[in-house]
């Protein structure tokens, strides 16, 4: 961000938001993306590979549940960005 307001000639304390910034440069913001594609690209590689990093993915763990509510699994995230449901 520092670079583009550099380049666009915008002081620090001027009042414009990350989004406006972005959109004078004709970008967009692509953090999550390459989040994304890093996380689909390692459980490629775990579920290509037995491992104990499988087992751990796709085992169900034995002993009581956690305290608490419930917690978003890594896995339901990349089920929810295929459009698929997990086998059970």
């Amino acid at each position: 961000m520092r670079c583009y307001r550099k380049v666009l000639w915008i002081p620090y304390v001027a009042h414009i938001t990350k989004v406006e910034v972005l959109k004078r440069m004709g970008q967009e913001r692509m953090l999550l993306g390459r989040v994304k594609s890093r996380m689909l690209k390692y459980f490629g590689h775990v579920a290509r590979v037995q491992s104990l990093e499988q087992d751990i993915m796709f085992g169900p763990m034995p002993g009581k549940r956690r305290q608490g509510g419930q917690r978003k699994q890594w896995l339901n995230d990349v089920a929810q960005w295929f459009g698929r449901d997990l086998p059970p």
